[in-house]
């Protein structure tokens, strides 16, 4: 207790030395404030004289009897003034020579100034300055010296004037100064030398300051400072000092107070030996009060509570300690009271507890019968608790579960485990109620050992909403949201189970992947909302088809969404590969039948890709690859049908990627170039437009022919950059051509589909034709759409048609015939020419049918004034039979191949014709 007592004292003790020092740290930094002040005070009275000074002398330079007069009125004027100051020791004015002329003191011998730092200065400057503290050789007295100069009209210095300021008045000023005790003021020059001093100013002027910290911190050119220093009497001050002056040409002068460190803590010395007396006076009153308490009043009260804990121990929870009062002790006693009564209580507790927890609680015996349960396991449940009470806890269990739980009892109440056993670790498992439903539970054990035997606490919490939501992540986890189909994730894990079983039962198992064609132009034509109505009814169809198949059982087929318009199909217990082919080509029949869809009537088709396990490879992603390789290989092949993976595909796939991946290069390393084929008027035979053929000089490959890179670009989008650069290429050339006096020609440029879709189109048609330098109604640009393209989203087609005509670019339909272009919207297109594919010509001398579809569309266009163009004529023949059908121009072999720019250029500047 008594070390508790000076523990306690300690941090007081602490606290009071703490104080002190801080008291101590305080008054120093005021007393360094309080001296500093005063030394700006004394400086700035001083600074104030010499400020009057040159205010005095400016003044009095303009009085003639100064600046002209003679030495008598000069005389009388100057002395005057001084006996009107005290400030000062003598005024005078001297000629530009520095010999005095007169002064205030009437001066009779002989004075010349002229070796004076303050003359040569105030002549040099031309203006007012202080001098350096010295003795003046009228007076004799320590002086500061401010000279101003008295020039005449033309500017030239005749007289100087001068005050003596008198350092002596700082005697009287300082003795104005209520100094605390101990405090001494001194005025220093800049080498620490006391021209004044308070108190005791006669003993030290003329003598060196005796603190050199002072001394040194005055040398250090500061205009102030503070500090503590220890003198030679061994005494430590603290000082304060403040320059009087600042002169750029003399040393300074200095204000400095001094004030000794026992002075200041004089007092507070005083206050801490009281403190400490109060606080041991204190600590020797509380160490015998604490002796006397300790043994008085609290031995007493320990006593007895030290009884009545032995009672508690022997069982006797009536027994309390009767001790009353406050305090710990007091409070430890009333505990005490209430151990016993809190045992008696503790049952109940337990009772209530088990009634508001919101799971079943039932306690069990050794022997599975229910003991007890709360008020919520007859809610959970629907026995009363009266049915319960004797009922054997395997009731609760569906019958196919009993045996295994019963099992479970026995072995957790076996006595090796009892140890080990702890409350809260759950199993989930399935519960029956009353009635017979099940639902599923999370039961938590936990053992209860008495006098009476070994029980079991059983807590059981309906868990059958969290499974219901547990069930509802799964399926968002594992199934497209848009057509409930399974996902990717899924569909892997069902195709690696469905591997293993095939294994086993050696039958085949097939692998489809399908992709919609062309759906991108449901989504840009009609939107989103009608292609994702789309997808679902697609989804739906598979899904029905692998249902009603006879060729595999229900449950071996299945459907999955991979992403956007892809989908997988599983396809298990196949026995021979007939039945795939089968049911690729419901599928597909199935898909290509037409969908209606608030009105609107659309019509799809798919690829299909299909490789088959164990055949074509033994791992999950090779599977998936290889079907998505034989679906491209699908689509190469005319799209709307089917094929199986081989092993040549890889290879054109790769080759394929291989185009990809260089055509992503190909514009910015320059290996793309243009040839220009000529078009030639029939009737006239003269070249009167080229068309611009793209090309890709590969640098390991050569000249790659456009019908192996121009699907790829289409497909992949590069098309579109492609397209810009070929057309932005084609302007600038015809411009060139243009501008080397060649005769005018015009330039016909191919639109793909992509190009063609952009909604930027015609921005970037007239930005290429604007940047160079091309008139769009110059008939310099053509434009080429092929008929496929133009017979998609004819209302948009036909906008967008207007729209380039109506910028004055000509446009013509390529590759006509091999479409189904309707004549309605034909005949609406604002269109300038069509040309007849190559196909049609290239047999039309042999094949009747090409020469009468040759025929109509030289008919056809003509009927809607419009010019035919004819590809791929090679021979005389041919040419000879168009000409005939007066077919407007044409354009091959015939006359000439593609050529590259200078070539063209030689051809044009021929002026070759068609006819020689």
């Amino acid at each position: 207790m008594l070390l508790l007592v000076a523990l306690a004292i300690t941090p007081w003790i602490s606290i009071t030395i703490y104080h002190a020092i801080e008291e101590r740290n305080l008054t120093i930094l005021a007393a360094q404030e309080n001296a500093l002040r005063l030394a700006r005070l004394v400086s700035f009275d001083q600074r104030e004289t010499i400020s009057r000074s040159h205010h005095l002398m400016r003044v009095l330079s303009t009085l003639p009897e100064i600046s002209a007069g003679t030495q008598t009125a000069c005389h009388r004027r100057l002395e005057n003034i001084l006996d009107s100051s005290r400030s000062y020791a003598n005024i005078g004015v001297t000629d530009a020579h520095g010999n005095l002329l007169c002064d205030a003191m009437a001066t009779r011998k002989s004075v010349n100034y002229s070796d004076r730092g303050w003359f040569r200065e105030v002549l040099a400057s031309r203006q007012f300055v202080i001098g350096n503290l010295v003795t003046s050789r009228t007076t004799g007295k320590p002086v500061i010296v401010t000279a101003h100069p008295i020039a005449n009209m033309q500017g030239t210095i005749q007289r100087v004037m001068f005050t003596s300021i008198d350092i002596e008045w700082l005697e009287h000023l300082l003795q104005q100064v209520r100094l605390p005790d101990g405090t001494a003021i001194s005025v220093m020059d800049f080498n620490g030398i006391i021209l004044a001093r308070q108190p005791a100013g006669q003993r030290f002027i003329g003598r060196r300051n005796p603190l050199n910290s002072l001394v040194e911190a005055i040398k250090a050119d500061k205009e102030e400072g503070i500090g503590t220093t220890t003198g030679a009497d061994g005494i430590t001050r603290l000082f304060a000092y403040h320059r009087l002056f600042e002169n750029p040409t003399a040393a300074s002068a200095y204000v400095g107070v001094t004030i000794p460190v026992d002075i200041l803590f004089a007092r507070s010395n005083r206050l801490f030996i009281r403190d400490m007396t109060i606080l041991g006076l204190s600590t020797a009153l509380i160490f015998v009060l604490v002796w006397f308490g300790t043994n008085v009043l609290v031995l007493g009260k320990m006593r007895a509570l030290i009884h009545a804990t032995k009672r508690i121990a022997q069982g006797d929870f009536s027994t309390r300690s009767q001790i009353r009062g406050s305090g710990e002790l007091s409070e430890l006693s009333t505990t005490f009271d209430s151990m016993a009564q809190s045992l008696e209580r503790l049952f109940k507790q337990s009772q209530h507890v088990m009634e508001v927890m919101p799971e079943a609680v039932i306690v069990s015996d050794s022997n599975g019968k229910i003991v007890t349960a709360n008020a919520q396991t007859e809610k959970l449940f629907g026995y009363t608790r009266s049915e319960m009470i004797g009922l054997p806890i395997d009731a609760l269990v569906p019958e196919r579960y009993r045996a295994a739980h019963n099992d479970h009892r026995i072995a957790y109440m076996g006595t090796g485990t009892q140890s080990v056993r702890v409350m809260g670790e759950g199993k989930e498992v399935f519960a029956r109620r009353k009635n017979g439903t099940e639902f599923a539970t999370e039961i938590s054990l936990g053992p209860l050992k008495t006098e009476e035997g070994y029980f079991v606490i059983s807590a059981v919490r309906d868990i059958s909403e969290r499974k219901q939501f547990e069930t509802r992540l799964l399926q968002q986890a594992t199934h497209d949201p848009l057509t409930s189909l399974p996902n990717r994730i899924l569909f892997h894990d069902i195709l690696e189970h469905a591997m293993a079983r095939a294994l086993r039962t050696e039958k085949l198992l097939a692998v489809l992947f399908l992709d919609l064609d062309e759906f991108k132009n449901i989504n840009d034509t009609l939107g989103h909302e009608y292609g994702d109505l789309l997808l679902k009814e697609i989804a739906q169809r598979l899904t029905v088809t692998l249902r009603v198949d006879d060729l595999i059982a229900r449950d071996d087929g299945m459907v999955a969404r991979q992403g956007g318009d892809e989908f997988t199909i599983l396809l298990q217990g196949i026995s021979i590969v007939d039945n795939i082919i089968q049911i690729a080509e419901k599928i597909l029949a199935a898909v290509a039948r037409p969908f209606i869809v608030d009105d609107h009537e659309m019509h799809m088709t798919a690829s299909i890709g299909i490789t088959i396990f164990p055949f074509d490879d033994m791992d999950i992603q090779n599977l998936l690859r290889n079907a998505d390789t034989a679906m491209f290989r699908a689509k190469e092949s005319g799209k709307n049908n089917f094929q199986f993976y081989t092993a040549g595909m890889n290879l054109r796939i790769r080759e394929r990627m291989e185009i990809e991946n260089g055509l992503r290069h190909a514009l910015a390393r320059n290996e793309l170039v243009l040839h220009y084929q000529p078009q030639v008027d029939i009737e006239s035979g003269k070249m009167i437009a080229v068309e611009a053929l793209l090309r890709w000089a590969h640098p390991e490959k050569g000249l790659i022919p456009p019908d192996k890179f121009i699907p790829v670009a289409e497909e992949s989008g590069l098309i579109v950059p492609i397209g810009e650069w070929v057309l932005r290429t084609a302007c600038r050339q015809n411009k060139a051509w243009q501008e080397m006096g060649l005769p005018h020609i015009r330039m016909a440029v191919n639109l793909s589909a992509r190009q063609f879709r952009q909604p930027h189109l015609l921005a970037m048609v007239a930005k290429a034709m604007e940047d160079a330098g091309l008139d769009p109604y110059s008939d310099s640009l053509e434009l080429e759409v092929t008929e496929s393209v133009i017979m998609k989203d004819t209302e948009g087609t036909i906008n967008t048609l207007k729209k380039l005509h109506d910028m004055g670019l000509r446009l013509s339909i390529d590759d006509f015939g091999t479409g189904y272009s309707s004549l309605s919207y034909l005949k609406r297109f604002p269109i300038n020419a069509l040309k007849i594919d190559q196909s049609f010509v290239r047999d039309i001398t042999t094949d009747s049918d090409d020469a009468a579809i040759a025929s109509t569309i030289v008919t056809l266009g003509h009927s809607l004034k419009l010019r035919v163009i004819a590809e791929g004529v090679e021979t005389a023949e041919q040419l000879a039979l168009l000409r005939e059908m007066k077919c407007d121009e044409m354009q091959g072999y015939y006359f000439s191949k593609p050529l590259v720019a200078t070539e063209l250029e030689q051809l044009l500047r021929q002026a070759r014709q068609l006819y020689s």
